[in-house]
């Protein structure tokens, strides 16, 4: 079963140091200035909202600050699991065509 313990465990063994200095509010808080396009359902058990929102916090305040707001796309969807949509799909091609066409 997924639990907190289990998923520690697994990110601590792909991803040495995910979880403390270099956990996802640290890591898109890099990305400011530049597109970035995130998806999140609110019901994802491999990415609970709760931390989805701790992190999604942490990249908007860091996009406000590089006055780079218009770069950052967030779409969760209501009642989904981990899960990617034809919605989801169809947004995160027109973020790209936008902000990364040549």
């Amino acid at each position: 079963m997924v639990n907190a313990k289990v998923c520690k465990a697994l990110w601590s063994k792909v991803i040495p140091g995910i979880l403390d200095e270099f956990d996802c509010p640290n890591m898109l808080k890099l990305f400011a200035g530049r597109p970035l396009f995130i998806a999140n359902g609110d019901k994802d058990g491999n990415c609970p909202i709760e931390g989805a929102r701790i992190a999604i916090k942490s990249v908007e305040e860091a996009y406000k600050n590089a006055n780079a707001s218009e770069k950052l796309k967030v779409m969760i969807g209501e009642n989904l699991p981990h899960t990617i949509t034809p919605e989801h799909r169809a947004e995160a091609l027109a973020f790209c065509e936008k902000w990364l066409k040549k």
